[in-house]
């Protein structure tokens, strides 16, 4: 057999990230001046792009605004990525689908899907 490509479902599945990009969209909120969003309101946006997250929250930020607390997330998360590190997904290593919390993950695999799923 040869394999050409591998999927990941990364968030949620292979890590928990809920809590981190919580706490690091809080943080861009506090370092703009911004209102800062309850926990519920800043995961209820995961998933979008990061500009449509801050937009959801504040529907009155200009594009140019959005962007700037977008660039401000991947300055700060990227700052903190160590620090950052996902707590593994609560599933067993070896549950029925197969899934590995991140912590398993090589390095370089857990950076290339991290870098990857912040674009």
């Amino acid at each position: 057999m040869n394999i050409r490509l591998v999927i990941f479902d990364f968030d949620g599945t292979m890590a928990d990230t809920r809590h981190n990009i919580v706490l690091t969209m809080q943080r861009v909120m506090r370092e703009l001046g911004m209102p800062v969003a309850d926990e519920e309101t800043c995961a209820s946006t995961i998933g979008l792009p990061l500009k449509d997250c801050f937009r959801k929250i504040f529907p009155e930020l200009t594009d140019d605004g959005a962007e700037h607390c977008a660039e401000t997330y991947r300055q700060i998360f990227f700052a903190n990525a160590k620090s950052l590190v996902p707590p593994p997904a609560r599933i067993p290593a070896r549950s029925p689908t197969g899934t590995l919390p991140l912590r398993n993950c090589p390095p370089l695999v857990r950076n290339f899907l991290l870098m990857t799923w912040l674009r």
